[in-house]
């Protein structure tokens, strides 16, 4: 079966472009990125920090554990370390080279009220925008735009250092793409073509097995692999573990996917355990890993790289229902009907930021996309004009992106004025008890 030439190098661009390493949760990783390029551009000791960002950054770096931070979480925090680690190089991996002083460093500046943070006043979904100030008023700016790592602008006292062309709105969420040629391209590219993908399986397995072993978070895969009043289940048990240690700061990198690793852990994981289980070729976990990640990043396309829906259960879920279908021997058509359902299904589920519970979002996603699979290997689909659900199912996804953007922009400033108030609460609340004691 031939597949135009073209087509496929733009596939396999997108599993290079889009199928990046990170450590810990992207948001606050991105805002230690841009202070760090902020602070390195100072030329000069950081002072203090302002920082202006989205709500969508805001939220997801609001409560997940920072890597090797002591369980400190927090856009401050993140971009205190950055402004003093100064490793922008690292990018997303920003947070390897902490050091126990670096965290205490970073904690004095934030207690001390150096780190400011505010909403940014724009329509980006991805939008930070960091000053960094010496002890003598002298400044440096660094923006990031549109993707996780895109610097559009650095400045020093007011004057360009560098400058990027604006990310359109088409790149930041990825190109649409067309469902049938995925699957083919998935199904007839050289095997070797997908080694770029041995990656995410070493890692991403690596920290699944990790979440099994210690404990993280709510434990979530710990319970569902050994509790006797939940009947175990390895591949929810195996994603919901490799999500509980990532939000709870563990130091492991994970392959991401779309800037968001609980995305690429979802779109990864339950096949990987299900490859397993099923006696799959190492070969058939590649052409499915990469059909999951184009999925995913196709549902993304259509939401959003950042949306107020829960990217993990919606598009990876996806992505992992349309995949487990192949791995159990299915159909073209049976990988359709799997899509629906789960659409059908997740298409409720709201991001209400990155934290230790996401791993119950995911052990969720996961347990509807192995349920979506088996009704379509039997044959069952869900119907055009249930709910969302259209007799297309590219209008289906359609469906998703509009519900995802302009039907919950409101939602997504509400559930971060929750959250706030919130943070708020708990921080007075501690402070007396502080008093009190």
């Amino acid at each position: 079966m031939s597949f135009p030439a073209s087509l496929a190098s733009s596939y396999m661009d997108l599993l290079h472009q889009e199928i990046q390493i990170a450590l810990g949760c992207t948001e606050p990783a991105a805002v230690a990125f841009c202070a760090a390029t902020a602070a390195e551009s100072l030329k000069k000791p950081v002072f203090r920090l302002a920082v202006e960002a989205s709500p969508y950054i805001l939220k997801n770096a609001m409560h997940v554990g920072i890597p090797g931070a002591k369980g400190l979480s927090g856009a401050p925090i993140a971009a205190a370390i950055g402004s003093l680690l100064q490793q922008s190089e690292r990018k997303l991996e920003i947070f390897k080279a902490l050091t126990d002083e670096m965290v205490g460093l970073a904690r004095s500046m934030v207690d001390e009220g150096r780190v400011t943070i505010r909403i940014a006043q724009n329509d980006e979904k991805v939008w930070i925008d960091t000053r960094a100030f010496a002890f003598d008023g002298s400044s440096a700016r660094a923006v990031v735009q549109g993707d996780h790592t895109h610097i559009l602008l650095v400045e020093r006292e007011g004057k360009t250092l560098h400058a990027a062309a604006k990310l359109p709105q088409a790149q930041t969420c990825g190109p649409r793409m067309m469902l049938r040629d995925i699957y083919t391209f998935c199904m007839t590219t050289p095997p070797e073509n997908l080694a770029c993908l041995e990656d995410v399986i070493r890692l991403n397995g690596a920290v699944a097995q990790r979440g099994l072993e210690e404990s993280f978070g709510l434990q979530v895969g710990r319970m569902v692999a050994q509790s006797r009043f939940v009947k175990g289940d390895t591949a929810v048990a195996m994603t919901a573990a490799a999500v509980d240690a990532r939000m709870d700061g563990c130091m492991m990198p994970v392959m991401t996917n779309m800037g968001s690793g609980n995305q690429g852990l979802t779109a990864s994981v339950p096949l990987i355990a299900t490859a397993w289980a099923q006696g799959s070729s190492h070969e058939q976990l590649l052409r499915a890993l990469a059909m999951s990640e184009l999925v995913a990043m196709d549902v993304k396309a259509n939401i959003g790289r950042l949306s107020a829906l829960c990217g993990c259960g919606i598009a990876a879920g996806i992505g992992a229902a349309a995949v487990m279908v192949l791995l159990y021997g299915g159909t073209y058509e049976q990988v359709l009907y799997a899509i629906q359902t789960m659409a059908a299904d997740v298409a409720g589920m709201v991001c209400d930021g990155a934290k230790p519970g996401c791993a119950l979002k995911v052990a969720t996603a996961v347990s509807s996309a192995q349920r979506a699979a088996s009704l379509a290997m039997s044959g069952e689909r869900t119907p055009g004009h249930f709910g969302i659900v259209s007799h297309n199912v590219e209008k289906t996804l359609a469906n998703l992106g509009k519900l995802g953007d302009s039907g919950m922009g409101a939602a997504n400033g509400e559930i971060l004025r929750m959250l706030m108030e919130e943070t708020e609460q708990v921080g007075k609340t501690s402070r007396e008890c502080d008093v009190q004691a």
